[in-house]
């Protein structure tokens, strides 16, 4: 899998861009974008208009946040009013209708959306800054990946969330899936796998912290779905398809 550029950290792209601008997509309509064309989100946790961030830490690895070193400028199209507040580790970070915006790691090119609807959680916005809650088609083409995208990246717990981000993927015969741990007390237990399958999860019984990494190349096409055991009841559970 290719990695994600890296987020811009500045009020202007190379082209003098402004801090967040309109892009149209397919699915979604016209959403917030930065000054490269990197999809914007925001985060159900955090609380609209109160200046402050809940994503942090390993949260803000996964969606780190747009930061400006001065004033945010908005683009045509853009009619949410932009803010910023301080975050703790100094940098400023940029709001829009008092939502602050993330970007989400693994989106790898300006129009990627693979954040969208990620744990029920991240959504993109529209221009005037309000959220884009969708389901159904918007959020399966934002969460299924293309074939042969190795090693395929899923994170445990991101944010102290109680899922797997993405839910739901896409890989092909041959392909690495790499899980990594964001939270505690969490392991990966398949549920279901095609006929002529070995995969069965995280070896043994144990739970993992965060910081673990497993990893499993799947030669047998077919549906899999798997499931967090001491919180499969809470709906931590995740599904990929192998394609042949």
């Amino acid at each position: 899998m290719s990695s994600a550029a890296e987020p811009s950290e500045t009020t202007t792209g190379p082209d003098g861009g402004a801090t967040v601008g309109v892009r149209s997509h397919a699915d979604l309509g016209e959403i917030l974008v930065d000054s490269g064309g990197r999809t914007l989100y925001m985060f159900d946790s955090d609380e609209r208009g109160a200046g402050a961030s809940t994503c942090s830490g390993g949260c803000a690895e996964s969606w780190p946040p747009l930061t400006v070193a001065g004033d945010p400028t908005a683009g045509d199209g853009v009619t949410a009013p932009l803010t910023t507040f301080g975050r703790g580790d100094g940098s400023t970070q940029v709001a829009a209708n008092g939502w602050p915006l993330y970007y989400f790691a693994s989106d790898g090119a300006p129009g990627d959306v693979n954040g969208q609807g990620v744990g029920g959680v991240w959504w993109v916005l529209r221009p005037d800054g309000t959220p884009v809650r969708s389901a159904g088609t918007a959020t399966e083409t934002a969460t299924r990946t293309p074939l042969s995208v190795d090693p395929y990246t899923v994170e445990v717990a991101p944010g102290g969330e109680l899922v797997f981000a993405p839910e739901t993927f896409e890989v092909a015969v041959g392909d690495t899936v790499r899980w990594v741990w964001r939270g505690d007390s969490h392991n990966v237990r398949a549920d279901t796998t095609p006929d002529g399958s070995d995969w069965r999860g995280t070896p043994g019984n144990g739970l993992f912290d965060e910081g673990h990494e497993y990893s499993y190349t799947f030669e047998v096409a077919g549906e899999c779905s798997y499931y967090c055991v001491p919180h499969e009841g809470l709906g931590m559970t995740g599904s990929f398809t192998v394609s042949g």
